[in-house]
């Protein structure tokens, strides 16, 4: 496996330090709304660097970052129910 992916597997559930890169941000908001999870802080940790590295005005991010965060999470219960057939390992 890629060195970086499974940096971000590995610290996805430390996104508050510091130096988290844009990258861990995104995978660990992908893990919380996949299952239906909003963490305002997170997200609005995302909104200032999508902003920051875009030029994007904040509200715009977080309109459409909202948008698509809410549509991912609709499908959270049927994509999880689809999920715990298969257990884990």
């Amino acid at each position: 496996m890629d060195e970086r992916v499974a940096e971000l597997v590995r610290d996805h559930g430390s996104w508050q330090r510091p130096d988290a890169s844009l990258e861990l941000l995104l995978v660990s908001l992908a893990d919380a709304v996949w299952k239906d999870k909003r963490r305002e802080d997170l997200e609005q940790l995302v909104v200032h660097r999508i902003g920051a590295a875009t030029g994007q005005e904040p509200w715009q991010t977080f309109a459409d970052l909202d948008e698509l965060l809410t549509e991912i999470g609709s499908r959270a219960v049927q994509r999880l129910a689809y999920q715990n057939q298969y257990g884990t390992r």
